[in-house]
């Protein structure tokens, strides 16, 4: 049908069948050319974007609240992906998506992995330095540069709070064992 140029009225609706049957038959292998267009194009599709969101929800299902390490066919969906793979790490929770987001940011040091390991990393942790650091060289006239600053600004409010606690733990504990040892004191 695609091949006989006579028929070209109907080609959009041909190749919107076929699409609609890999996307059910072979769900990873079109995820991957849904998001190879994504990345690609000048322009995307509507129905692209709709198509990719479709193949996602068959993977880890309609939410961003899963666990990286759960997520069905994960290794198929993300070899030579790098928007599934990315879309993945950001929204997957534990630490196999911070460890995924801060590898490929440490392997590739693009400012979107940058931005994945910025939103999975905790403060302070192993790689909170490094990432604070690489945020503050990001060029100001990058479109990651709202983004990182304000992850950057994320992490190093975090990184306080819990150095504070850490400073005000002891001494705070000092008070509860006077105060608790002066009621036994005085019973």
């Amino acid at each position: 049908m695609l091949a006989d140029p006579g028929a070209a009225s109907l080609h959009e609706s041909t190749r919107g069948l076929i699409d609609f049957t890999d996307a059910r038959l072979r769900t990873v292998d079109r995820l991957h050319a849904v998001s190879k267009t994504l990345t690609t194009a000048s322009s995307a599709r509507e129905q692209d974007l709709q198509d990719f969101q479709w193949l996602m929800d068959q993977l880890i299902g309609d939410t961003v609240d899963y666990q990286y390490g759960s997520v069905r066919l994960r290794d198929q969906a993300i070899a030579n992906d790098d928007l599934t793979d990315w879309v993945l790490a950001v929204q997957g929770q534990g630490d196999g998506a911070t460890q995924r987001s801060i590898a490929r940011w440490r392997a590739s040091r693009s400012p979107l992995w940058l931005v994945a390991a910025m939103w999975n990393a905790d403060a302070p942790g192993p790689a909170t330095a490094e990432l604070i650091d690489a945020a503050r060289a990001i060029d100001p006239s990058s479109p990651a540069y709202p983004t990182i600053s304000f992850l950057r600004v994320r992490l190093l409010a975090a990184a306080r709070r819990r150095m504070k606690r850490a400073r005000c733990w002891p001494r705070s504990r000092t008070i509860r064992r006077r105060a608790l040892l002066q009621r036994r004191s005085t019973c």
